[in-house]
């Protein structure tokens, strides 16, 4: 069960439009189905990364850089006026505008005279590519001198982890309506140069030492999807052989298979 007890007030470092962010006493991660790339389908509440979308300048932001302007109690937060400053841009709920902030692809079917480049009957993969407002903040944590920012390696992380589950998204639906035909092959798989280099960018950020578990059995997934299956093997070593995720991921790593796939409820 989610519990709220009163809420901060933050500001967008960028434009410092005013949100609350709830402070939670209890909270409920319960989601319908997890996928192998982290990606939490129609969860009840969001996995508490600190990046964020400002609704009002469009764009992202360290939520643990966002100064605080205020608080509100929880008897305030009922109050009728004065109005209540607008939710925080949560990464749930704000999944869509997320993924038209990080990336585009060519199943969206942009208009010629926006994409001119862009044919109707290319693949819902063939076009993805970071935007590049994406591009350019990737590139400026990049350009961080080391330690000047303790958050940088973090958010970087994030911000990868986006794109690539972005970059997935197409694949998605393709896979469910694969399970609900009982289809014994998977769809075909395939990915794009900008979806590789991205995957190579976060493994070097998981290979680093400390990693929790989950991020290790990410750093599986990053393997697999490179088709670096046995750097994946040796990884899966380390987890009981009853851990379902890992068996999961065994029964791909076993079948030699890239694709994104979905953990079974």
């Amino acid at each position: 069960m989610t519990r709220i007890s009163g809420c901060l007030l933050l500001a967008c470092p960028h434009c410092q439009a005013v949100y609350r962010k709830p402070n939670y006493v209890s909270m409920n991660f319960m989601a319908m189905y997890v996928w192998t790339d982290g990606y939490r389908e129609a969860s009840l509440m969001p996995p508490g990364e600190c990046m964020r979308l400002c609704t009002q300048c469009d764009q992202i932001y360290d939520i643990r850089e966002a100064p605080e302007v205020g608080s509100l109690t929880k008897e305030e937060m009922y109050e009728p006026p004065p109005p209540l400053p607008p939710p925080e841009p949560e990464p749930t709920s704000a999944w869509g505008r997320f993924r038209r902030w990080m990336s585009r692809t060519a199943r969206r079917r942009p208009t010629r005279t926006l994409f001119p480049d862009l044919r109707a009957d290319l693949p819902p993969h063939a076009e993805w590519v970071p935007t590049e407002q994406a591009q350019q903040r990737l590139e400026a944590l990049l350009a961080e001198p080391h330690g000047s920012n303790p958050n940088a390696r973090e958010f970087e992380t994030e911000l990868r982890m986006r794109l690539w589950q972005s970059g997935n998204d197409w694949f998605r639906p393709l896979l469910a309506k694969a399970r609900e035909e009982q289809a014994t092959v998977p769809p075909p798989w395939t990915q794009t140069d900008a979806q590789l280099e991205n995957l190579r960018g976060l493994k070097a950020l998981f290979l680093a030492p400390g990693r929790s578990q989950h991020d290790t059995m990410l750093l599986v997934e990053v393997h697999r999807q490179l088709g670096e299956f046995d750097e994946a093997e040796a990884l899966l070593e380390t987890f009981a052989q009853d851990h379902e995720e890992a068996e999961y991921q065994r029964l791909l790593v076993g079948k030699r298979m890239r694709h994104v796939g979905r953990y079974p409820n």
